[in-house]
């Protein structure tokens, strides 16, 4: 993905009535069903996870990456990983299919493309707009010629 960062992603659910809109620098999801809005916390180690899989939307994310990506220096175990997928599944009605955050046994997941709506990103920041400097100069009062 090019572009700056994700700034909004939204995606389709296991339900067709509802969508989700996810905002990985607020580290939340967004259920979106009728006209009625619910915010889910994921936490920065599952945001993370579910943004590294939607950067490569059909492509298999090892589980190291993951790992890597989501808590980076951090020792944690493979258990952690899936913790942290199970809550991702859950909003997106994914909880049984495993369909749209698609396990590959001693693989890793794949985020199924199919269940990818629409990605924002933010525009990089323009450079201010300087307003003109306008120097307001006194009229210089008369001063007496030195004597000769």
């Amino acid at each position: 993905m090019s572009g700056g960062h994700m700034s909004c992603i939204y995606l389709r659910t296991g339900r067709t009535d509802c969508q989700v809109r996810f905002h990985p620098l607020r580290f939340q999801l967004s259920l979106i069903q009728a006209d009625q809005e619910e915010r889910i916390e994921l936490g920065f180690s599952g945001s993370k996870v579910l943004e590294r899989l939607l950067q490569s939307p059909g492509e298999v994310v090892s589980r190291d990456e993951l790992l890597q990506y989501a808590w980076h220096a951090r020792v944690v175990s493979q258990g952690s990983l899936n913790q942290q997928i199970y809550p991702l599944r859950q909003p997106l009605h994914d909880e049984r299919q495993g369909k749209i955050t698609q396990p590959l046994p001693r693989r890793g997941y794949m985020f199924n493309p199919g269940y990818l709506l629409q990605i924002t990103h933010e525009a990089a920041e323009p450079a201010p707009v300087e307003e003109p400097t306008v120097a307001v100069v006194a009229p210089l009062a008369s001063v007496p010629a030195p004597p000769p």
